[in-house]
């Protein structure tokens, strides 16, 4: 029997342990991402579905259990990113790459992985601002590539969503037309691989955008992960741009971060997924 209340309660542990554990691996200082971090970084993910009673070092990785998921964190306080896996989903996979930039995202991130429906999540560990070639967003090379690579060779499809946010008062097209979210598919032409899920989060209420359709900025068409994607079978990539006000609503409200996964769920990639 489960308790009345029981569930929510252990998302909310779930969420606050992930949180801190995360918390731990951040930097304020950000050092160019090595050769030998990203062979070894690989080398703690072929590693992440086994079960480990004690944490593994892998260069400045650490392999980690915390409570049922799987931690990878970045230990040498370089900003090298944090990762955590959900080895009972088979669901997308998340990715905030703004963290300190585009504020309250990696708790949204975080609260949203906490649920169980979502197979892994990388957070960015270090300021986009605190170094050179520091954004992971636009480098050709960094731990969310290496990643990315490894992740994208899982069985079935697989959905990467980032989740992105910005200021209204920054874009006042948008402002205009009272759009706080923007979903995108990362180009135009593949915007009807994101149209369910647009179309379902405007049922829901929501005051949401597709790119290509009813907006034309914000669409991480220039994102290096969305490259990197083109060039890896079975998978998908969305853009996620959430305006200051709703992402604070989503961060407080549990009821509407379950209209936002609902709205996701029919996107092609999390239906098709193993």
């Amino acid at each position: 029997m489960v308790w009345p209340g029981l569930f929510p309660c252990l998302m909310v542990l779930s969420f606050d342990s992930l949180l801190a554990d995360y918390r731990k691996a951040q930097s304020e200082n950000y050092v160019a991402f090595a050769p030998s971090a990203a062979g070894q970084l690989e080398k703690a993910l072929v590693n992440r579905n086994h079960h480990w009673l004690e944490p593994q070092q892998y260069g400045p990785y650490q392999l980690r259990t915390l409570a049922s998921w799987t931690v990878i964190a970045d230990t040498s306080q370089s900003g090298w990113g944090w990762f955590a896996f959900n080895p009972n989903s088979d669901g997308p996979v998340l990715v905030v790459p703004h963290a300190f930039y585009d504020r309250q995202t990696a708790e949204l991130g975080l609260q949203l992985f906490a649920t169980g429906r979502f197979r892994a999540i990388a957070i960015n560990t270090a300021h986009r601002s605190s170094g050179p070639n520091q954004d992971w967003a636009r480098l050709d090379v960094s731990p969310l590539l290496t990643w990315t690579h490894v992740l994208a060779q899982d069985s079935g499809p697989v959905l990467f969503m980032q989740i992105h946010g910005f200021s209204m008062d920054k874009h006042p097209d948008l402002k205009r037309d009272k759009l706080a979210m923007v979903l995108s598919s990362g180009s135009e032409e593949t915007r009807t691989q994101c149209a369910c899920v647009y179309e379902r989060l405007v049922q829901h209420g929501f005051p949401a955008a597709l790119y290509g359709w009813n907006a034309f900025e914000l669409g991480g068409s220039k994102n290096a992960q969305y490259k990197a994607l083109q060039a890896l079978p079975h998978t998908y990539f969305v853009h996620l741009e959430i305006g200051d006000a709703l992402r604070k609503q989503l961060i407080q409200s549990e009821p509407l971060r379950g209209q936002l996964i609902d709205s996701l769920r029919c996107h092609p990639g999390w239906g098709q997924a193993r």
